[in-house]
C-alpha cells in the first residue's frame, strides 16, 4: 500500500466488481472456457497456436507482433490446460459469517450450474507478460479458483483497479479488465476471444517461429536466452554496445548482433549463410533393464562406522524423467526456416580500475528470462580452473585485499561441516568442485556466508552470473 492512498492511479475504466464478473461469467465453465478458447482460432491476424501441447484439447496461444510481420511477443498470450487437478479450495471455519461465505462462492462462480457437455478440470492462465489471471475448474466445470492482481489497497468492489506509481514491482492489472466495454453479465464466446486478442503482451522478446518445433515458442526463446548467457560467460561472445541480439531457438549458439533490431536480423541472415545449427539428437526413453542397471548403480551402500552413538542413515535412489507433452521430430532446418529469437541488450558497464588492478578481466552480463532484466558481475580467473564473480550491485561493498582469505576461511568451514555430518570428508569422492557464495551483509561489516554446492564437473560462471547483488567463489577441492 502507498504511504499516501491518493497517489493512486486509477487505471480500469469500470469497478473491480463489474469488470471481475464480466470476465468470470464469460468464462464460468470448462465448457465456456473451452468456446472462448476455441473462438481464437479464427483470429489468425492476430494470434498464434502452437501446436507444441499436451492432445487432449489444451491449447498455447501468443500474440503477433502487428510491427514485425511474422514474429509473435516472447510471453504466452493464453495457455489452456486440461484436465488438471485444481488447487485445494478455500474453507471457512463456523466463525466466518454465513453471508460473506456465500458471496465468496458467488464471486468464484462456484455454485453456477454447469452448463454445456465438456464439463472437466482445467486450469486457464490469461497473460501479459508478468501479468496474469489464473483461473481454475474442478470436475464439475465450474470455477474452482480464480487469482490474479489486486491492486495497492484499501480497495472495494465499487472500486476502479489501481496502480501504486512508486513501487518498483508493481504490475498493473491485465488491459482486458480496464476496457470501458465490459458487461457485467458477460460476453459469447467471439467477443470475448477477440478483447484477449487485443491484449498485448508486456516483453521485449520476440519470436520467428516459421514451423512447429519440440519444445514450441516457450522452449526457443529459453534456448537462445540461455545460449547468450552460455556465450556471455565464457567469452566466446560479447555484444559490442546496447543493441539487439538475434538467436537460434534450436540451442542457442548462433548468436548476431545489430544496433537495431533491423539490423541484427540481418546479420543472423548472414550468419545462416554459412550453415544452420543442428538439432539434439531425440531422446531415447530408457528401458526398464536400464532403469534397474542405472538403480543399482547409483545405490550408495551403508558404511561401517565405530562411532556407536552416530546412526548413518542411507536414501535410496530416485529416477524422475519427465515426458514431453507430445511427440515432435525437428522440421528441416534452412537458413529461412531456422527458428529465431530477437531480444534487446543493455550497454555493459566498464570494469572498475580497481577490479582491473586485482586480477579481474572483464564484465559478464546475464539475461533472466523476459530479457527485461540484466545482472552484471565483474570475472576474475583463478589458479586450477576456479572463478570469482563479484556481483556489480555491491561493488563497493567488497574489500579486495581481504578477499581471498574470506574463500579460502569458507572452504575450510565448508570441509569440516561435511566431517560433522557425514563423519569424513570423501562422502561423495568423485565431487571435485565447490562453489561458496557470499551476500552483503551491513551488519556484519562486510560479506557473510550465502551457502555452498558441490559436484563433479567445474560450475560454468554464467549458472551463477545472477550474483549481481552477492559473490560467488569456484574453486577445486
Amino acid at each position: 500500500m502507498p504511504a499516501d492512498p491518493s497517489q493512486r492511479i486509477a487505471v480500469s475504466a469500470l469497478p473491480r466488481k463489474i469488470a471481475d464478473q464480466a470476465m468470470i461469467r464469460s468464462l464460468r465453465t470448462t465448457d465456456h472456457a473451452m468456446r472462448v478458447v476455441a473462438a481464437l482460432d479464427p483470429l489468425t491476424d492476430r494470434v498464434w497456436s502452437d501446436p507444441y501441447t499436451k492432445q487432449n484439447g489444451s491449447r498455447v496461444f501468443y500474440r503477433r507482433d502487428p510491427d514485425r510481420p511474422g514474429w509473435l511477443f516472447g510471453s504466452l498470450l493464453v495457455e489452456w490446460l486440461l484436465d488438471t487437478a485444481p488447487p485445494p479450495q478455500a474453507t471457512f471455519d463456523e466463525s466466518v459469517p454465513r453471508h460473506i461465505v456465500d458471496a465468496y462462492h458467488a464471486r468464484m462462480g462456484a455454485r453456477a450450474q454447469p452448463e454445456g457437455p465438456n464439463q472437466r478440470p482445467g486450469h486457464l492462465i490469461l497473460c501479459e507478460g508478468e501479468k496474469r489471471v489464473h483461473i481454475h475448474y474442478d470436475a464439475t466445470g465450474r470455477i474452482h479458483e480464480r487469482s490474479g492482481y489486486l491492486g495497492p489497497g484499501p480497495h472495494g468492489d465499487d472500486d476502479p483497479y489501481y496502480v501504486d506509481p512508486s513501487s518498483p514491482n508493481e504490475r498493473g492489472p491485465l488491459s482486458l479488465l480496464c476496457r470501458a466495454d465490459l458487461d457485467e453479465h458477460g460476453h459469447e464466446p467471439a467477443e470475448f476471444a477477440a478483447f484477449i486478442a487485443a491484449m498485448r503482451p508486456i516483453t521485449d522478446v520476440r519470436l520467428y517461429i516459421p514451423a512447429p518445433i519440440p519444445g514450441g515458442a516457450m522452449r526457443a526463446g529459453c534456448r537462445a536466452i540461455q545460449g547468450y548467457n552460455r556465450a556471455s560467460g565464457s567469452g566466446t561472445f560479447i555484444a559490442p554496445a546496447a543493441g539487439w541480439i538475434v538467436a537460434d531457438g534450436v540451442n542457442g549458439d548462433a548468436l548476431a548482433w545489430g544496433a537495431t533490431f533491423e539490423q541484427a536480423n540481418d546479420a543472423f541472415d548472414e550468419l545462416m549463410r554459412g550453415g544452420v545449427p543442428s538439432p539434439p539428437p531425440p531422446t531415447k526413453e530408457p528401458t526398464e533393464e536400464e532403469i534397474a542397471k542405472l538403480m543399482a548403480s547409483s545405490a550408495v551402500p551403508p558404511r561401517a562406522t565405530n562411532d556407536d552413538d552416530v546412526t548413518r542413515i542411507t536414501i535410496p535412489p530416485t529416477l524422475i524423467m519427465i515426458r514431453p507433452p507430445r511427440d515432435m521430430a525437428w522440421p528441416t532446418l534452412t537458413p529461412e526456416t531456422v527458428p529465431r529469437v530477437a531480444f534487446p541488450v543493455p550497454e555493459r558497464p566498464t570494469l572498475p580500475a580497481r577490479f582491473a588492478a586485482a586480477g579481474f578481466t572483464r564484465v559478464v552480463q546475464y539475461l533472466e528470462d523476459d530479457a527485461r532484466t540484466a545482472h552484471h558481475a565483474y570475472l576474475r580467473h583463478e589458479p586450477g580452473g576456479g572463478w570469482t564473480l563479484v556481483g556489480e550491485a555491491i561493488a563497493d561493498h567488497v574489500d579486495l585485499t581481504t578477499l581471498d582469505a574470506v574463500f579460502s576461511k569458507a572452504l575450510r568451514s565448508n570441509e569440516r561441516d561435511l566431517v560433522e555430518m557425514w563423519g569424513q570428508t570423501d562422502r561423495h569422492p568423485d565431487y571435485k568442485w565447490t562453489v561458496v557464495r557470499f551476500k552483503h551483509d551491513p551488519a556484519a561489516g562486510g560479506l557473510s556466508r550465502g551457502g555452498y554446492s558441490m559436484g563433479p564437473q567445474r560450475a560454468e560462471v554464467w549458472e551463477h552470473a545472477t550474483v549481481s547483488a552477492g559473490v560467488s567463489h569456484c574453486a577445486r577441492r
